[in-house]
Order: structure tokens, then C-alpha cells, then sequence
């Protein structure tokens, strides 16, 4: 076993939460801006609708099997460890974005962090996943 790679086990949850904080910040940008513009009527609050979640989760198994095709390695050394990120991974990422977005509700009352919680959530879960059952099939 190559130890190198075993001292970046904290990169992988890094990369997550850097892939979904950008993730987010475009999503904003697109659906409703970070910086207080926004593509929907001032009128109507955001609303977690399933397609939203079904294009998050499409696109965190796109980068999930990207990463795991450029990296395909072991960042973290053992499997109970792979499994509590698979657990923690999506919950963490969702707090982060709800966290971001109860923010900006302060300017805007009609954004809802838990449509960002869940849309975070749908985002990080099949990147972990797919990054996980890659890696155990075809890791180096």
C-alpha cells in the first residue's frame, strides 16, 4: 500500500466540499445569484422541486465517476472509514450549503436553506457513492 496517498485522506472530503461550495455559488448564479439578483419573480419563494434534485444528483455521479476515473485511488486508508463519508459526506455538504444559503436569506426572506440543504444533499450522495463503489472495484 502506497502510505503517501493514506496522509490525503482529509483531501477527498476537501474536494467535496469545494466541488458542492462551487456547485452551489453557479447554481446561484443561474437560478438565483449569490449576490442578491435573482431569475425568479420576487413574489415566489424557492421551492425544492424533484427535477431540481434529480439534475443534482446527475451531475454529483458525473463528477463522483470523473474524480474516482482521474484519482482512481484509496484517499482514505480504510473502509469503515469510506463508509462513515459516504454517511457523513452528504449530510455535512447539505449544513454547509443551508448554512450559506440562511445567510442569504438575510437579504432575501424568500430564499429556504432547506431547499439548499436537500439540494446539496442530492448533490453529495452520488458523488460519494459512485466515488466509492469505483474505487473499490478498480482501485490501484
Amino acid at each position: 500500500m502506497n502510505v503517501r496517498w493514506h496522509r490525503l485522506g482529509v483531501v477527498e472530503d476537501l474536494i467535496i466540499v469545494i466541488v458542492q461550495f462551487t456547485f452551489e455559488v453557479l447554481g446561484s448564479t443561474f437560478i438565483g445569484s449569490p449576490f442578491g439578483f435573482s431569475a425568479r419573480k420576487p413574489s415566489e419563494p424557492e421551492s425544492s422541486s424533484g427535477g431540481y434534485q434529480i439534475v443534482f444528483a446527475l451531475a454529483g455521479a458525473l463528477l463522483g465517476y470523473v474524480s474516482a476515473y482521474l484519482l482512481p485511488f484509496k484517499l482514505l486508508p480504510y473502509s469503515w472509514l469510506r463508509l462513515l463519508n459516504l454517511v457523513l459526506a452528504p449530510i455535512a455538504g447539505g449544513y454547509v450549503a443551508k448554512a450559506i444559503a440562511t445567510h442569504r436569506a438575510k437579504a432575501d426572506p424568500l430564499i429556504e436553506p432547506k431547499v439548499h440543504f436537500w439540494n446539496a444533499f442530492s448533490f453529495i450522495l452520488p458523488f460519494a457513492l459512485l466515488r466509492l463503489a469505483y474505487v473499490a472495484l478498480y482501485a490501484i
